[in-house]
């Protein structure tokens, strides 16, 4: 299901068949309908695992809907590296996002993807491992 399809909230169960407390088509009396947003996973790959000081890195998160929630996600993913940059990819068809950089550096940082969500989909964090940058060593 898309996830424009998909609308969080209260809804009024309407049943043109049956009339209402009130002689209408049942829309004051009826109880309303709650339909939540999809639970979401977040997964971050990041390549190379470990890079030279200039080399880009490639960060990419995987966003999921977890069952019983069939919605696509649809949004941005934010990377926040700490003591880096902060970069924004927005998710394709398949719920996925990458971003390219190579102005992390040097030193060893947390990386994490935080899933902005939708209206189907609920955001969530996806925290990753610690990467380092290392400097290339001297040329003689």
């Amino acid at each position: 299901m898309r996830d424009d399809q998909c609308h969080s909230g209260r809804h009024p169960q309407r049943d043109h068949h049956l009339p209402g407390r009130r002689g209408r088509p049942g829309l004051d009396d009826d109880p309303p309908l709650t339909v939540n947003q999809a639970a979401s996973t977040t997964a971050l790959t990041i390549t190379p695992s470990t890079a030279s000081c200039g080399q880009s890195v490639t960060l990419c998160a995987q966003v999921t809907t977890t069952p019983p929630g069939t919605c696509a996600p649809t949004g941005t993913v934010t990377f926040t590296i700490a003591g880096g940059p902060t970069l924004t990819g927005t998710l394709n068809a398949s719920g996925q996002a990458c971003v390219t950089t190579s102005a992390i550096p040097v030193g060893t940082h947390a990386v994490t993807a935080t899933y902005g969500g939708s209206t189907g989909v609920a955001a969530r964090p996806a925290p990753g491992p610690s990467r380092s940058t290392r400097a290339s060593p001297p040329r003689p």
